[in-house]
């Protein structure tokens, strides 16, 4: 689910934002260079709605991230080129392929947005301008690498794990 949208009131758009994190039991990954929201959180007993900052996805764009943060991303120029270059990749793979009447059919990740909001953003972006969709599609690009990384590293665990309990199984 998404909400884009600018009220008059900057609370009552975060009092949205967190009514669909509690109703989805979901976290919300946002910009912390804008504290706005992150305070609006504290002062409303909503933090733990607020995803952790995904560290070992940003070191991925930047030698030596700033551990300033907990929660959230600080999305700096080059940390946003990053993303802009994980959604570009992410858009543009195949999503499906088949064949029909001997003609191969390829689908792509973008042939499968219907917000055309979105899609008008995507065509009209550019990284001076105002795109509150594309912005939010580069911070849960981000968060999918930090996921990607986490399950990574929990394979990489239950291997030597499972390795290990099958040698002292084995072996002794």
């Amino acid at each position: 689910a998404h909400w884009a949208g600018r009220l008059d009131s900057v609370d009552a758009m975060h009092e949205i934002c967190c009514n669909i994190a509690k109703y989805f039991n979901a976290q919300v990954m946002f910009e912390n260079n804008i504290p706005d929201f992150k305070n609006y959180c504290m002062r409303t007993n909503n933090f733990h709605l607020l995803a952790p900052t995904p560290y070992q996805a940003i070191s991925k764009a930047l030698k030596e991230p700033s551990k300033k943060w907990d929660v959230g991303v600080n999305m700096s120029k080059p940390l946003g080129e990053y993303a802009e270059k994980l959604a570009l990749q992410w858009l543009l793979e195949d999503r499906k392929t088949w064949e029909e009447d001997g003609v191969q059919h390829t689908l792509k990740n973008y042939q499968t947005i219907y917000d055309n909001a979105m899609l008008d953003e995507f065509i009209s972006y550019n990284s001076t301008g105002n795109f509150d969709r594309v912005s939010a599609f580069k911070l849960l690009m981000i968060w999918l690498i930090q996921d990607d990384e986490e399950i990574n590293s929990i394979q990489n665990v239950l291997s030597w794990y499972i390795d290990h309990v099958c040698d002292i199984i084995c072996f002794n």
